[in-house]
């Protein structure tokens, strides 16, 4: 099945790795826990914003919301995007399997040659 909005995301997220400001892109930050596995796995969160939220609040924004990724860790500028959570994104965040599955997909996307 073809999602046209995941494909819009997917396309506004390389744009925004490339530099231009995508208006419901909120703030981007690496996850911290488990430590120090989420870190060294390279997992970042970019927090996806609603209308509202992205016009009167702007970039530094955060929401629910979350698309998760890793980069490369020996091609700069290559990414994988493992999930996009629409709701509920800080709970899912402290679920230990899940982040321990986060953390299994990232490190599998770094290891590879």
């Amino acid at each position: 099945m073809h999602n046209k909005d995941l494909d819009l995301l997917i396309s506004d997220f390389k744009r925004h790795k490339q530099g231009e400001r995508i208006p419901y892109f909120g703030k981007e930050v690496p996850y911290h826990r488990p430590a120090p596995a989420a870190e060294n796995a390279g997992l970042m969160h970019v927090h996806i914003l609603g209308k509202v939220k992205s016009i009167k609040l702007g970039h530094g924004t955060t929401s629910d919301s979350v698309l998760i990724y890793t980069e490369g860790a020996t091609s700069l500028n290559t990414y994988y995007i493992i999930d996009f959570l629409v709701d509920n994104a800080h709970e899912q965040a402290r679920k230990p399997e899940y982040m321990s599955w986060l953390i299994d997909k990232a490190e599998a996307f770094r290891d590879q040659k």
